[in-house]
């Protein structure tokens, strides 16, 4: 009954019926709703056959999106066992790289190779490889027609979709989390060795990232990802290949040193360019130049002022998320506590992704 309230209090052909049920609902005993602990999904990533030590080779690849350039020449290898995290600012190419590794391996060009037993599975954010008309259990079992519907649904079950409704929702009715929980059903039954995501937290929730983050962890395949959560990067990358300016960096290490290294090389080029100027400024012994160079000085400090302020920002959300999952395993049974926690993390995911972009934009 406090649902119907709720949803029609506010409406004005409703409103009298809610307040009706108000009453109602004053002479009652309030019986709170029961909670049922949903567990996390269960993620879990293996391979029946080993690849190659090369896995992929990229040699002299240029790419482009509507007539745009995003990357020019670029060349990079990966071994069996890698985990290279894609990365760059916005609109740089990072998702069309993606796309174009995983068209090369069912499509074999002379710019993308890979090697000898390799196997990919692909997820992809859009979900585009689902089809819409399909149930979920249709979906799956249709890739694998020697299962047993048992084998399925055990499958399905591991991702939480496994119950008598879940299993005959189309899958163009599914939410965001149900499409992603489904692609990973996908990926797992493929036993693949080599696994490439395009953005693969987005639509999960705190206990899904982290059993995701936990099984890609186990995962002793290749992983090539792109993502913007800086801890899921922070947690599996160990290599980075960098997009910017139609150009690709390697870098291999942790994020932490990514990013220190990031923040130098930017530190270098503005101090050539800040003494480039100021000998241009004493050669021409103007005080306009000399004027300006004393503001670009200015912009760089505030600038330096606010990646340390975004960074100290971003470690707090970070914090705070998983305060929320540990608060949230100690509140299973308070349903109002539980929906609160929820709705704080996913303001907060929100908010680092969007801190996380912007830090991006300045360091990259």
């Amino acid at each position: 009954m406090q649902d119907y309230v709720d949803r029609n209090l506010v409406r004005a052909t409703t409103s009298k019926s809610a307040k009706s049920r108000i009453h109602q609902m004053a002479n009652m005993d309030i019986i709170e709703k029961p909670v049922v602990y949903v567990k996390p999904p269960r993620f879990k990533f293996d391979y029946a056959q080993k690849p190659a030590k090369l896995v992929l080779k990229v040699d002299d690849l240029s790419l482009g999106l509507d007539g745009n350039s995003l990357l020019e020449h670029c060349s990079f290898t990966v071994e069996k066992g890698e985990r290279v995290a894609v990365v760059g600012a916005n609109g740089t190419g990072k998702s069309t790289l993606i796309k174009r590794l995983v068209k090369s391996f069912s499509e074999p060009e002379r710019s993308v190779v890979f090697g000898q037993g390799t196997k990919v599975a692909y997820y992809d954010q859009e979900a585009a490889v689902l089809d819409g008309e399909n149930t979920v259990l249709t979906e799956l079992w249709s890739r694998h027609i020697s299962w047993s519907q048992t084998e399925v649904r055990n499958l399905l079950g591991m991702v939480l979709m496994g119950s008598d409704v879940d299993v005959q929702k189309k899958v163009k009715n599914l939410s965001g989390g149900e499409k992603a929980r489904l692609m990973f059903a996908v990926m797992m039954a493929e036993k693949a060795n080599v696994l490439i995501l395009d953005e693969p937290t987005n639509h999960l929730d705190l206990q899904a990232r982290e059993a995701l983050e936990d099984a890609l962890s186990e995962f002793d395949g290749t992983l090539i990802f792109v993502s913007h959560d800086r801890y899921f990067l922070d947690k599996l990358a160990k290599r980075y290949l960098k997009i910017s300016d139609k150009n690709l960096v390697d870098f291999r290490g942790t994020f932490d040193e990514f990013s220190e290294a990031e923040k130098r090389a930017k530190e270098e080029i503005a101090a050539a360019k800040s003494a480039e100027k100021t000998q241009k400024t004493a050669a021409s012994e103007r005080p306009e130049k000399a004027y300006r160079s004393k503001a670009d000085r200015s912009l760089e400090v505030k600038k330096k002022a606010e990646i340390a302020a975004l960074e100290g920002r971003i470690k707090e959300l970070e914090d705070r998320e998983k305060e929320i999952v540990s608060e949230m395993e100690k509140c299973a049974s308070d349903y109002k506590k539980l929906m609160e926690l929820s709705a704080e993390a996913e303001t907060v995911k929100a908010e680092c992704e969007r801190l996380f972009d912007k830090w991006t934009e300045l360091t990259i």
